[in-house]
């Protein structure tokens, strides 16, 4: 699988180095592998990532992954989407 990074870490190399940046990372690795395993294809994933999403809040999927509660939100999202639970 293709491993993307929509926030490359533009910062001083000791901050991209971060145990945040990591995790952010690991937090998108995740839920693109989750995203392309629920939607079929990397790319359906891809373009999924970046659209806003109402249950998100009108929220890209990706932009929220900094936060674990983001996190937590798009996976949840994903699952639901996984058994056809919209509600």
């Amino acid at each position: 699988m293709t491993y993307i990074s929509f926030v490359p870490c533009t910062s001083t190399p000791t901050e991209c180095w971060s145990a945040d940046h990591y995790s952010y990372l690991a937090r998108l690795h995740y839920i693109v592998t989750k995203a392309h395993h629920v939607l079929g294809s990397t790319e359906i994933a891809k373009s999924w990532l970046i659209k806003p999403a109402i249950a998100l809040g009108h929220n890209p999927p990706y932009s929220l992954l900094a936060e674990q509660t983001g996190f937590s939100a798009v996976n949840e999202l994903l699952i639901r989407i996984e058994y056809g639970v919209y509600t």
